[in-house]
């Protein structure tokens, strides 16, 4: 008897085995069919139901990364990079993550969101031209920022005046000799600079602070003219054993001014205001300095390379303090910022 009943339970047992076997064979090839299909999504929970039978765990990793590789090829990337995310180190899903967020990157640059693509290809290292199109977000964005009118501080460009007028004259003895004379620790300017959207720039001084330098420059000229000439008559009348008291009293003048403007109007045959205006034209130089200077620039990442005829500087925006660095030259002026007129 009880060894029919020990058979009994065998029976079911081994019934219940083949039932089950059947069930999980029946809902394997109905997965099978969803992957077929191209139903990844409800082919990866049906085998994830069947647990450890046969591959069903593997093939629902395959369903996940189909799923990952469609969602990538409907352009969903975003939804593509969480699938591929969640299956870890499979084949190259971390490969796929980061074409994806290169294509994520692409759509913001093509929208003209810059400043999101930058910070995009910026993660992306370098992955493909990711540098390339960095460059490019960087110098559409800046493209877009710097058009307008930037203007400088005030920067003290003596140096440059001074060597520019040394150079004016040249070699001529009396010139270098009446300019040593010459104060022009005085001479600063205000520098803008003009961007369009066609690539063309334009440099311009500020117009209030340059007729400020031409008045003082005609005052300091004046006083450097006669301060020569004082002591280019000084030294004539000590030659001849003159001091500048008795050639005064001798001429029948009272003071230094006098006795200069005398010498000069009877040597030269015009006063010496006009001899001033004569050698320094203030208002052909003022008219001359505002005329700007007109150029092309062209863009690289955040740098902006400005040439301005034969003369090329490069400046750079900085997105952070919206002001643009750089160092002018031609006027030996060296990290001039500019901000927003």
């Amino acid at each position: 008897m009880k060894k029919i009943r020990k058979l009994l339970v065998l029976l079911v047992v081994l019934c219940m085995a083949v039932t089950l076997t059947a069930c999980d064979s029946g809902d394997y090839k109905a997965a099978v069919k969803l992957l077929e299909s191209g139903d990844y999504k409800a082919a990866s929970d049906a085998f994830k139901a069947l647990g450890g039978y046969e591959d069903s765990a593997l093939l629902a990793k395959s369903c996940d990364y189909k799923l990952a590789v469609s969602l990538m090829g409907s352009e969903k990337y975003e939804e593509a990079i969480d699938a591929f995310t969640a299956l870890g180190d499979y084949k190259d899903s971390a490969e796929l993550i980061k074409e994806c967020n290169y294509k994520l990157a692409m759509g913001l640059l093509n929208e003209e969101k810059y400043e999101e693509a930058i910070e995009a290809f910026a993660a992306l290292g370098d992955y493909a031209d990711s540098q390339e199109y960095l460059r490019t977000a960087q110098s559409d964005l800046i493209g877009a920022k710097v058009v307008g009118k930037w203007v400088s501080d005030e920067l003290d460009v003596s140096d440059y005046f001074r060597s520019s007028i040394d150079a004016t004259v040249g070699n001529n003895p009396d010139a270098q000799a009446l300019l040593q004379y010459l104060d022009t620790s005085f001479y600063s300017v205000k520098i803008s600079l003009e961007f369009t959207d066609k690539g063309t720039v334009s440099l311009s001084m500020d117009e209030e602070l340059l007729h400020k330098n031409t008045v003082t420059l005609g005052e300091k000229f004046m006083e450097a003219t006669y301060r020569y000439f004082l002591d280019v008559l000084s030294q004539a009348f000590a030659s001849e054993g003159y001091t500048l008291d008795q050639a005064k009293a001798e001429l029948g003048v009272s003071s230094d001014q006098e006795l200069v403007d005398m010498m000069v109007e009877s040597s030269l045959g015009i006063s010496l205001s006009d001899y001033v205006d004569a050698v320094m034209p203030l208002d052909q130089i003022e008219a001359s300095s505002k005329q700007p200077v007109n150029g092309t620039y062209t863009l690289d990442g955040m740098d902006i390379f400005i040439t301005l005829g034969t003369d090329s500087d490069v400046f750079r925006y900085d997105p952070d303090t919206d002001t643009i660095i750089g160092s002018y030259d031609e006027m030996e002026a060296e990290n001039v910022l500019f901000t927003r007129a």
